[in-house]
């Protein structure tokens, strides 16, 4: 009786410690987040990034002027524009375009070089209005004729989103040559689509108001 009893005191204190070591079990650890997933993850919010303005990015333009206020009437258009950030709401950029034609066996080029100042507003969501400023030179070759002078440009317009990473952007520019005694308004839109996280392209069309008309066909490598 005596060893019976024993024997259930034993069992009964060895299930005693064995109830709570087993509810004092340490929980299993959370699985890991995949380094590949956390790193997908930031690649898509860099690649939800659109347009040109507030873009650390350097580009390269080609393009195509049909010329219609003096010959000749077609021009091949190459340019290079490299864009930073100064600031919130304020871009500088370094610009240079040449233009070369043929016309009654004689050649016609033109070289611009400028730099380019513009400040948007980017507190209204997905619009972005603008004013950019640009000031530089200009040298001409007409049929023989050469010359340069100073050049400036003023515009406004607004890069607006139209899909995830789709913008387009219209304006208004007044060009000056005082030189050249020459000036006018253009009117036209830039559409970009940044379709990886360093690159974007850019298509574009102007009408000037001597109804020069110009395509642009644009590359940007952004930083």
């Amino acid at each position: 009786m005596k060893t019976s009893l024993k024997h259930l005191l034993v069992a009964t204190a060895a299930l005693g410690l064995i109830g709570p070591a087993s509810a004092q079990q340490a929980p299993e650890p959370a699985t890991p987040i995949s380094p590949s997933l956390t790193a997908a993850g930031a690649s898509t919010m860099q690649d939800d990034r659109y347009g040109l303005l507030g873009e650390d990015y350097t580009g390269v333009r080609f393009g195509y002027v049909h010329h219609t206020a003096a010959p000749p009437r077609a021009l091949h258009r190459y340019g290079f524009v490299s864009n930073r950030p100064l600031a919130p709401g304020l871009d500088t950029a370094f610009n240079y375009d040449y233009r070369t034609g043929g016309a009654n066996g004689n050649d016609y080029w033109w070289h611009d070089t400028g730099i380019t100042v513009a400040g948007y507003l980017a507190s209204l969501g997905e619009v972005k209005p603008f004013l950019a400023g640009n000031a530089g030179w200009q040298w001409r070759n007409l049929g023989g004729v050469r010359s340069n002078g100073f050049a400036y440009t003023a515009g406004t317009g607004a890069e607006i989103r139209l899909a995830r990473q789709l913008a387009v952007a219209p304006y208004v520019d007044y060009q000056e040559v005082p030189h050249f005694n020459e000036h006018a308004w253009t009117y036209g839109a830039n559409g970009t689509y940044r379709f990886a996280r360093d690159w974007s392209g850019l298509l574009g069309a102007e009408l000037d108001e001597h109804h020069n008309l110009g395509y642009t066909l644009g590359m940007n490598r952004h930083f």
